[in-house]
């Protein structure tokens, strides 16, 4: 018996035995937890791109404990009626509810989680909600259900870009087993949480390398590292707020406290990503532009170890020292 199966015959969640039922077979599957969301469900789902292998399933998981706030109830009540005007569903199985609709791109799976036969027991949330509908994908897997060797998952107040499949299509799932996708954050209209979500961006870095100063545990600096690798832009940089291009100023110090305070290894992807960035911004005498805050002089050069020759690069200055045969190309 391989480890996948006997992961889904001892582990998996009760909601994954429904896959056998599931005669259609897609491209790719997507998965979405949802409590409590309006407007922000409605975007996510109208974002998801169609796939380039063929059909696509998106499995949403409504989910909430009985002792959620009413608003999250009601949030999951009109989330219900939306699903329930895409057209008459296949039931799949009636506990838990599990409901299969029709979707120009394919398919829209929904595992409800949020009633009373189903709540989520006390002290669960997101986390289950989510290892029921990756669980169910990994058994449409094992079936040949799925072409896709990826098990997709996002949040239900995303937007996702039209290219959101293609862009793990240079990975080898052989040699990677998961991915991070590239993101930023669109603030709140309110002032008060606009401000702190960007005070929370902008601190990451710097609580990080206190934390590291301070004698933290590597496990809370692990969570830190993943927290800031997730902020890292498409372009291999960092910027200093949301909303504010990639800089070296920001790009330096977010590599700088990976690699110093979290202990990232130097060949990480995330960190050549953002010296591939320092390299291909800098400017004719070698300096480093901040994207209109201000010139820090930080001279990039490429150096040659000896005796092995293995080729390092130095940023000096206000950026980042990087070592260890770290290659920018």
């Amino acid at each position: 018996m391989d480890a996948i199966t006997a992961y889904l015959e001892n582990h998996a969640e009760p909601e994954s035995a429904v896959a056998g039922r599931i005669s259609a077979t897609f491209g790719h599957a997507i998965e979405i937890p949802a409590y409590g969301e309006r407007e922000s469900l409605v975007r996510t789902l109208a974002s998801v791109p169609r796939g380039p292998r063929g059909d696509v399933l998106i499995v949403v998981v409504l989910n909430a404990r009985r002792n959620s706030p009413r608003e999250v109830h009601e949030a999951n009540a009109v989330a219900r009626e939306m699903f329930a005007a895409l057209g008459s569903p296949e039931v799949l199985s009636e506990t838990p509810d599990v409901r299969l609709y029709p979707d120009p791109r394919g398919r829209v799976l929904v595992i409800d989680r949020a009633t009373d036969a189903s709540y989520l027991p006390p002290g669960q949330g997101v986390g289950l909600a989510r290892k029921a509908g990756c669980d169910l994908v990994l058994r449409l897997h094992t079936l040949g259900r799925v072409l896709s060797p990826w098990i997709h998952a996002t949040d239900a107040d995303v937007e996702l870009p039209a290219d959101y499949f293609e862009q793990v299509a240079g990975l080898d799932p052989e040699t990677t087993s998961g991915a991070i996708y590239s993101f930023e954050h669109r603030f709140p209209a309110e002032e008060s949480l606009a401000t702190a979500g960007r005070l929370h961006e902008i601190s990451l870095r710097y609580m990080t390398l206190g934390l590291a100063w301070a004698g933290e545990n590597s496990a809370a600096l692990e969570k830190l590292a993943d927290d800031l690798i997730r902020e890292q832009r498409s372009d291999g940089g960092w910027g200093q707020l949301a909303g504010l291009e990639s800089d070296a100023y920001a790009t330096g110090q977010s590599i700088y406290a990976l690699l110093v305070a979290a202990k990232i290894l130097s060949g990480d992807p995330a960190l050549r990503r953002g010296v591939e960035f320092l390299l291909r911004t800098q400017l004719a005498d070698h300096t480093l532009p901040d994207f209109g805050v201000r010139t820090r002089i930080c001279r990039i050069q490429r150096i040659e170890r000896e005796p092995c020759g293995v080729q390092s690069l130095v940023v000096t200055g206000d950026a980042v020292l990087i070592d260890d045969g770290l290659r920018a190309g």
